[in-house]
């Protein structure tokens, strides 16, 4: 009873420090400007796991699923007034990321491959998955996601390549030149271009770009051409820090 006592006094002190200290006695004003919070409901059975986000020409919101294809939902007002439809049903292999190249036309990082998902038509639904290129390693394990595309202004696209993770297996199948050093308790790279940023040409060949990556959360080019990465704390990451990347780096 006692130290239950002594522990509403003490909670009741620091809520009234922490009224004091930034306001003292004033009551808290908002701000005239601010961001509103509001929950878009997605359409029955979509699972939240959200891969990308995009507009369209027309405005529309494109969101990349993780295991419901691609939807497309005409913004509204009120959030529960969302118009769905479904570009494709077809579950993509963890993508992370999407460009949109036209209203027909969007380019998606797969974990095996960098895709061109069309709707050749015009009939609202695609048609065709195209394999812009696969000349990445593959080696099975859930971490080896893919960030970007993001395209250099000259025809091509930089993609960066997570590694795999101690956590998860690999397959006994794998694609490119299968390594096993380097995975006792930290991410590692099994097969090739694993913790890279690459650069993918317009034929669907790989340029490497600059290595040692963890696990790529997001990729930008700035306005004034330089390319930026984020990369995922853990291991020997202690935070998550943003790069400026340069080629050979």
């Amino acid at each position: 009873m006692k130290i239950q006592k002594v522990l509403n006094i003490f909670s009741q002190a620091l809520a009234g420090f922490a009224l004091v200290l930034p306001y003292g006695s004033q009551a808290v004003e908002m701000p005239p400007e601010y961001y509103e919070v509001q929950e878009i409901p997605l359409p029955v059975g979509v699972a939240p796991e959200i891969g990308g986000l995009k507009f369209n020409s027309k405005g529309e919101l494109i969101v990349l699923t993780r295991r419901s294809g691609i939807l497309i939902a005409k913004p509204h007002q009120d959030p529960n007034q969302f118009q769905w439809r479904t570009f494709t049903d077809h579950s993509l292999h963890n993508p992370m990321g999407i460009l949109v190249e036209s209203d027909h036309q969007f380019l998606i990082p797969q974990m095996a491959e960098l895709t061109r998902v069309v709707d050749t038509d015009r009939d609202g639904t695609a048609d065709l998955f195209e394999a812009v290129t696969t000349d990445w390693g593959v080696s099975g394990n859930y971490h080896e996601t893919n960030a970007g595309p993001i395209p250099d202004g000259e025809g091509n696209w930089f993609v960066a390549i997570g590694t795999a993770s101690h956590n998860g297996p690999t397959f006994d199948y794998v694609r490119g030149e299968f390594s096993r050093t380097g995975r006792r308790g930290r991410n590692y790279s099994a097969v090739k271009d694993k913790g890279w940023v690459v650069k993918v040409t317009s034929d669907g060949s790989i340029i490497p770009w600059a290595s040692g990556f963890r696990a790529n959360n997001g990729i930008r080019m700035s306005p004034s051409g330089d390319l930026w990465v984020t990369d995922n704390q853990g291991d020997w990451r202690g935070t998550s820090p943003i790069y400026h990347v340069e080629k050979g780096h």
